[in-house]
This record gives C-alpha cells, sequence and structure tokens, in this order.
C-alpha cells in the first residue's frame, strides 16, 4: 500500500528535473523489449561475444571483445538499429498522435567575428543547441538518419 502511493504520486528525480526544466520524460511501457532500442543493441553485442566464448576465454577477453562489438555497432549495426527506432517511433505514434514532432534542433555555430549562426550540417556540442522550426516534416524520424 504504502509502496503504491509512493509510486503514484513521488515522481522519478529525472522527471522531477526534466520538468524543472521545462521538458516532459516519457517512458516506454515496461516489459515490452520490441519497443526498446536498447534490447536490440545489447542482443545484437550479447550474442557476437558469446559466440566467441571458449574454455581459455578471460574476463579481461570478454571485455575487450565487448569494446570491439560496440565499435562494429557504427557500421555493422546501422540499419538495424535505425529501423528499430522507426519502428518504435511508428508503433508510438498509433497510440499517442500527439507525440508529431513538431519542431527540429540545428546547431548553432559561432563565426570568426563571434556572431552565431545556425548551421543545419553536423551538431558537435549538445550544448550548442537550440531549437528551429520544422521544414514541412512528416515524421518524427525524419532528423534521426545519423546518430
Amino acid at each position: 500500500m504504502v509502496k503504491k502511493r509512493i509510486r503514484e504520486n513521488v515522481p522519478f528525480e529525472c522527471e522531477r528535473l526534466a520538468k524543472e526544466e521545462g521538458h516532459e520524460v516519457l517512458l516506454t511501457p515496461p516489459y515490452h523489449s520490441d519497443l526498446q532500442p536498447i534490447e536490440l543493441v545489447w542482443a545484437m553485442v550479447k550474442c557476437a561475444v558469446g559466440r566467441q566464448y571458449n574454455n581459455e576465454t578471460t574476463l579481461e577477453l570478454v571485455h575487450l571483445r565487448l569494446l570491439a562489438q560496440f565499435d562494429r555497432l557504427q557500421t555493422s549495426g546501422y540499419d538495424s538499429i535505425a529501423g528499430m527506432i522507426k519502428k518504435c517511433a511508428e508503433t508510438s505514434l498509433k497510440f499517442f498522435p500527439s507525440w508529431r514532432r513538431t519542431t527540429r534542433l540545428t546547431a548553432k555555430t559561432t563565426s570568426d567575428e563571434g556572431d552565431s549562426q545556425d548551421d543545419d550540417s553536423e551538431v558537435s556540442d549538445d550544448n550548442d543547441l537550440e531549437e528551429a522550426p520544422p521544414e514541412d516534416m512528416e515524421e518524427p524520424w525524419t532528423e534521426m538518419e545519423e546518430f
């Protein structure tokens, strides 16, 4: 009874901090790995590392193999991960159409003279992000083409 009351009335710390900054935290439903892209990433890495296991495998070797697999994800896992994110976004929008993206992020760069200017090309520092109006975006994942 106390646990239920706390769960219903006390927000997670990340939710409290986000709300203070004007953001909303959206949580995916528990026990739905098909809506959790990180589950696909972990399955890909765990499977590849597990296939290399033998009787001489040490913890140090497992660590090195994990690091190597995470590096390989940037090239070999890109299409699968991007497809999973797109699928999750499509599924979410079926249930919550109001989540359609209405703004996009652009990089704010500084020229030699010190003037700031918008640049859509590449984001180098998360602290340089600002909101910009959408450019006729129909789907929320069109801005997620690159990770």
